[in-house]
């Protein structure tokens, strides 16, 4: 009996420590898709989030809480989503500055699917990519990049150290 309550309390209390130390852990992470559409000479990027990430983040900014469950907010939230997204990511295509116009976003099952576009009638052979989109705000944000010209895909993950992803397309 003294035998299996020991073995019952060393389960537990490593299942504490191990849970203790996963919940002090938090992880947070964006995802940006790129594609360049040469059908219509266009680079089209969404950029997928947890809602409660942006709200928190323009709440910030706005000075009150506002909330995708609300539907009186949606306008402030995705007024508030432009400037915000304009000012953190930049994407570099063969060394020239792509302006990317915010075409909107759409709340859907606690996720933030953000639209993005603009003209690039050539194909890139070279991008670089800066998210730094709550990097500043939140220990252990994550925003992994993926892009994709002309059926070649790559993608990487920009960190704390805020260096921006670099892609070639041969």
């Amino acid at each position: 009996m003294i035998k299996s309550l020991r073995t019952f309390a060393v389960h537990l209390t490593t299942l504490v420590i191990f849970t203790t130390a996963a919940l002090a852990h938090s992880a947070f992470a964006t995802l940006t898709e790129i594609e360049w559409n040469d059908r219509d000479g266009s680079l089209e990027v969404i950029m997928q989030m947890h809602a409660d990430l942006l709200e928190a983040r323009i709440s910030v900014d706005h000075g009150e809480r506002l909330s995708f469950l609300n539907p009186d907010h949606f306008d402030a939230l995705e007024n508030g989503t432009a400037p915000l997204v304009s000012r953190h990511l930049q994407i570099t295509v063969n060394g020239d500055p792509v302006d990317l116009t915010f075409l909107g976003l759409e709340y859907r099952d606690q996720e933030v699917f953000i639209y993005l576009e603009s003209d690039l009638p050539r194909a890139p052979e070279t991008m670089e990519v800066m998210n730094s989109l709550l990097i500043d705000r939140l220990p252990g944000q994550v925003n992994s990049v993926m892009a994709m010209v002309k059926g070649q895909r790559l993608a990487g993950d920009i960190t704390s150290s805020g260096e921006p992803l670099e892609f070639e397309f041969p």
